[in-house]
């Protein structure tokens, strides 16, 4: 194509120029009697050729043509590797991962076609992206699907980092679409398919799987399983959870309960068979068991044969449970929710020592639980008197003068308010309650009670009291008690009984805390409910302190009770590669807690071997994290510190053992159904297809088409007057012309 671009972009001054210059060669034409015709025509034409150069020049004209370059393209197949892809839930029981194979060997000669024009790029994923060889079309995948977690999100972002700068023609995913991962390797497959489409790449996804089930493929598996973490010697552990079957339909499953022995063997300990009645459904299993020899111990629920050997590792589940030889068992029975049931419950749980059950919202009797010897202390919340069945409450009283403590807190519902005044509770707490401080109404509630913020400070009798000890030092117990945030309003109490001692009051005199004896057992009745405050306002310690006291008080047990020290771990239940951290706490007897103390810490493997493990010191709490989790099994944490002992200057040296396993759980084969919807949210998320496997090669085709539209355009533009023929014709002309007539005489 030939285009014009004239001098000043103006074709009519071309024109004016040309008319000029041709009226310039009128006017100075040779007279015809000094030349003859022949040489007259000859300088005219080179004249006017000179002219039409002119004009050529002055418009510029220039010869545009498109050069068409296909562009590099680069096409990424990605392969499910996971042992989820093991299932042969295909047609034909064929496996999902031979059908893979089977298709991408159908289109080895379609790959091997678009492998000559443009770049392809096979990998297989699991937790991981693997890249593969090529050849000739025909994809090198491994032998078998062995991965251990499906991580398609994760995947395609490695996949968007390895083609970065690349022009993609498209992403081939081949899955189930079910994501099988663990943190860090859980990113969400749509949040990558988001990331894919704003960089410009589409992904088309090859369905595998059977999303409505495994059809008759049979599995049995334990779903869950669980369990106290502590419980006392002697009484009863409930361990629960659930089966999940498939394809058993009224068979009998045999699941059997596991205990570890003193020399580390698993025995049997219970059994039991679990009819399956629907299949394809979790089936509840409870096993009870009542441990006889203190320490931390391992518990295991699995699927038996009929030899009683447990199966494979999904059809075992595991955890380890502390058996204590001493310490308090407390139950604390609440009537509504409120906020410092929650506290309360956080701060005696603190103590690994006291073991706390709670009830809320009692439906039944209370018998069973207030047996002599089932629990050392009780904890009365906001509950109303009424909630409790007839012989109740006598039962509670009755256990109490036998030895065990009670704790009444305050409350609307507690107390001569909660109509405790004509209750077996009357004759045992140390306040006297009166038919009148019932209460009905809320203005009712606001006549029994102190409003407003009130301060807890220890009374005469309470500055050398156990319960108000926050601190060894007199001095200093006083200042960190005025110190604390005040309590948000009390209740009021009346009249004491003789032998009650005011131990807490308000810097009026009010009473707050008063205990008395009853029989054998100890009681307290606590004006407050707002304890929680002492928490929330930065003395997380003394708040944890007080009700430790407290629990050991009632039980008599604060002076049985030494200095001890213990691993926290958040759980005792990992995989593999997991960072496992952990705090190491130091407590005297009293249940203050020493920071900073000097330890050493250790982690025994499943394998015996023992590895030294840094601690840190954080705000006083000595802290380790344990990375080498590779392996599955049994792992214990040793750590050797010193405490004080007694008043002197000795230090004792105390150990603590806690343990954690490393579970070898299947993700892959746990519940192997495909999620096609997944991948269908990929494809559209992107812009991309859902093919069949039995169509890849069509699809591949057309992306080999599509290839061709991945081009661009050059624009060339060669001009026609500024060459240097061009300037030599010009010249050439124009001398030619002014050489004749020099020559011919006319110059």
């Amino acid at each position: 194509m030939v285009v014009f671009h004239p001098v000043f972009d103006s074709i009519l001054l071309v024109i004016v120029s040309a008319m000029t210059v041709l009226l310039v060669i009128g006017f100075f034409r040779v007279k015809r009697q000094e030349l003859t015709p022949r040489r007259g025509r000859i300088l005219l034409t080179l004249r006017l050729a000179t002219l039409f150069l002119l004009v050529f020049a002055m418009v510029r004209p220039a010869v545009v043509y498109r050069k068409k370059r296909l562009l590099p393209a680069t096409l990424v197949l990605m392969m499910d590797a996971s042992e989820s892809m093991s299932i042969p839930d295909e047609a034909g029981g064929q496996t999902r991962y031979d059908l893979v194979r089977a298709s991408l060997n159908q289109s080895a000669k379609t790959l091997a076609e678009l492998e000559s024009r443009c770049e392809i790029l096979p990998f297989a994923f699991d937790r991981n992206l693997h890249p593969l060889k090529m050849a000739q079309g025909n994809i090198d995948l491994p032998e078998k699907p062995t991965g251990r977690e499906t991580a398609i999100g994760a995947s395609l972002q490695q996949v968007l980092e390895q083609t970065a700068g690349k022009r993609l023609l498209g992403t081939v995913l081949f899955s189930d679409g079910t994501q099988r991962a663990r943190p860090p390797y859980d990113f969400l497959p749509q949040a990558a398919a988001n990331w894919f489409r704003d960089n410009g790449g589409s992904i088309s996804v090859v369905r595998l799987g059977n999303a409505a089930g495994l059809g008759t493929r049979e599995e049995t598996a334990i779903q869950d399983m669980t369990a106290n973490d502590r419980v006392f010697i002697k009484n009863e552990l409930l361990i629960s959870g659930n089966l999940r079957v498939s394809g058993h339909m009224n068979q009998k499953i045999p699941i059997a309960l596991y205990y570890e022995t003193a020399q580390g063997e698993m025995s049997e300990v219970a059994r039991q068979e679990i009819t399956v009645n629907d299949d394809r459904k979790l089936i509840p299993y409870q096993f009870t068991y009542v441990p006889q020899v203190p320490g931390q111990w391992k518990l295991s629920v699995s699927v038996v044969n009929p030899d009683g050997v447990p199966l494979q590792p999904n059809q075992t589940a595991s955890r380890f449970v502390r058996v204590m030889d001493h310490g308090v068992n407390v139950l604390y029975i609440e009537g509504t929710w409120r906020v410092e049931q929650k506290f309360l419950r956080l701060a005696v749980d603190a103590s690994p020592d006291i073991q706390l059950q709670y009830i809320g919202r009692p439906s039944g009797s209370l018998k069973e639980f207030f047996k002599p010897g089932e629990f050392a202390a009780y904890i009365l919340g906001d509950i109303d008197s009424t909630a409790f069945l007839p012989g109740d409450l006598q039962a509670l009283a009755d256990t109490v003068r036998q030895g065990a403590g009670l704790l009444m807190i305050g409350g609307n519902k507690t107390f001569g308010g909660g109509g405790y005044f004509d209750t077996p509770l009357a004759d045992i707490l140390p306040v006297v309650m009166n038919p009148l401080d019932r209460i009905t109404t809320q203005e009712s509630a606001s006549d029994q009670g102190i409003t407003g913020e009130v301060q807890m400070l220890p009374s005469v009798l309470g500055k050398n009291d156990y319960l108000m000890r926050l601190t060894p030092n007199r001095t200093e117990n006083e200042k960190l008690w005025k110190s604390l945030p005040k309590l948000n309003g009390i209740n009021r109490f009346g009249r004491l009984k003789p032998a009650a001692k005011t131990i807490a009051e308000t810097s009026a005199g009010q009473p707050i805390l008063v205990t008395q004896m009853y029989g054998a057992g100890r009681i307290a009745a606590f004006a407050g409910d707002t304890t929680w405050r002492w928490a929330t306002f930065g003395h997380d310690q003394e708040h944890k302190r007080f009700w430790r006291q407290m629990v050991l008080w009632l039980a008599k047990m604060e002076e049985m009770l030494d200095g001890d020290c213990w691993v926290e771990l958040e759980k005792n239940r990992f995989f593999p590669g997991d960072v496992i951290p952990f705090k190491i706490h130091v407590q005297t007897k009293t249940g203050e807690e020493i920071l900073s103390t000097n330890a050493t810490a250790s982690v025994r493997t499943s394998s015996g071997e023992e590895i030294p493990v840094v601690l840190t010191d954080e705000n006083g709490i000595l802290t380790g994290s344990f990375r080498a989790t590779e392996k599955s099994g049994d792992y214990a944490i040793h750590v050797t510190t010193e405490i004080p002992s007694g008043e002197s200057s000795e230090r004792e040296i105390k150990t603590a053992v806690n343990r954690f396993m490393v579970i070898d759980q299947n993700l892959e084969l746990e519940n192997p159904i495909a999620s096609p919807s997944v991948l269908e949210n990929i494809a559209t998320i992107t812009g991309g297809e859902t093919v069949t496997p039995e169509n890849l090669a069509a699809f591949l085709r057309k992306l080999a088409d599509k290839s061709e539209e991945l081009a661009e355009f050059h624009e060339t533009k060669s001009t026609l007057y500024d060459s240097w023929l061009f300037f030599t014709i010009f010249v050439l002309i124009f001398s030619l012309e002014w050489f004749l007539r020099k020559r011919w005489g006319l110059v």
